[in-house]
């Protein structure tokens, strides 16, 4: 019987669920579907519908959860959204099935080896190193940080809460825009500013009205040429360039930075992207350091899905290679 496995991304807004099996020596996809959270009491109603659906007369030998929030062992209360989810509950669900809970971060670290050439854009080629530590740096609902480091066989994956460490405005205009987002929440994390919240609520400070979402601003900025919106993309690229080369050069990522979730390749656009990496390497004395560091974009939108799936093999005898239809 073949060793089927069940997979899911469980962001702030929507969640992905996959089902697959080794085949040969590569992977298959049986299934994969989306699902909106806001129609949702909580996931495990979405399981239970997609088990009922897809996984009928199947029988599932483990699965891996990714979620957008820090793991407390078995369970993990999402960030953005007041769901917990329960690692022993799911496994009731699956019928016993093992379930290994993950960050979302972790899910999409475990993906970026089964990247194809055409679902990477690179920024920067800077000078790679085999083996060198990798950063994984998403930006979506909220934000994610991850690292890959080698451990003599292959890249073993550290997740972190790397979005909650605090703002650091990179000049007076971002200074400002920090103090104004301090007498609304207090502390500033890194979030607040790169993540899709993070574009209205730079868009409101620089005078825009008041509610607009993320995808109204990139609307305005690239459809409309508004003034106002395309320079709240470039604030915005900025601010996550800065915190991507910050992490780079914590870690020495030379084995590459990877730019994930779902809003860098909607608003990168040359003169975006022109912003993002002037920022990534502004480092003073160490600017040197991170202009060898490789950056790029991630392009798949399911690699968590896929990284979960690969987690969810790894327990088994022999993981084979990816391969996606």
């Amino acid at each position: 019987m073949s060793d089927i496995v069940l997979a899911a991304d469980i962001g702030g807004t929507k969640s992905y669920l996959a089902l697959a099996e080794p085949v040969g020596g590569g992977l298959r996809a049986l299934c994969v579907e989306r699902f909106r959270n806001d129609d949702y009491v909580d996931f495990n109603a979405i399981l239970r519908r997609f088990v009922k659906e897809q996984a009928a007369g199947r029988v599932i030998r483990r699965a891996a959860v990714g979620v957008a929030g820090p793991r407390d062992g078995d369970r993990v209360w999402l960030t953005n959204r007041p769901w917990l989810v329960d690692a022993v509950a799911l496994s009731d669900i699956l019928g016993g099935a093992p379930v290994r809970l993950l960050n979302d971060l972790e899910a999409t670290a475990y993906g970026i080896d089964s990247l194809a050439a055409d679902e990477v854009l690179t920024l920067q080629h800077g000078e790679r190193i085999d083996h060198a530590p990798q950063v994984i740096v998403a930006a979506g609902t909220g934000l994610g940080i991850a690292y890959r480091v080698w451990d003599g066989l292959r890249y073993r994956v550290i997740g972190s809460e790397g979005g909650h460490m605090g703002f650091a405005p990179l000049d007076l205009r971002q200074l400002d825009l920090c103090r104004a987002l301090y007498e609304r929440l207090g502390r500033v994390e890194a979030e607040h500013v790169v993540s899709g919240a993070g574009i209205a609520r730079i868009y409101s400070f620089l005078g825009g009205p008041s509610g607009t979402s993320p995808p109204q601003v990139s609307m305005r900025a690239f459809q409309e040429q508004d003034p106002l919106a395309l320079e709240a993309l470039e604030i915005f690229s900025a601010c996550y360039g800065a915190v991507a080369g910050d992490h780079a050069l914590a870690m020495l990522a030379y084995g590459g930075v990877y730019l994930a979730g779902g809003i860098a390749p909607k608003v990168l656009q040359p003169q975006q992207a022109s912003h993002l990496l002037t920022a990534f390497n502004s480092k003073s004395g160490h600017s040197g350091v991170v202009e060898r560091v490789p950056v790029h974009v991630v392009l798949n939108d399911q690699i968590a899905l896929f990284g979960a799936v690969l987690a969810a093999l790894q327990d088994m005898a022999a993981m084979p290679p990816t391969t996606k239809e």
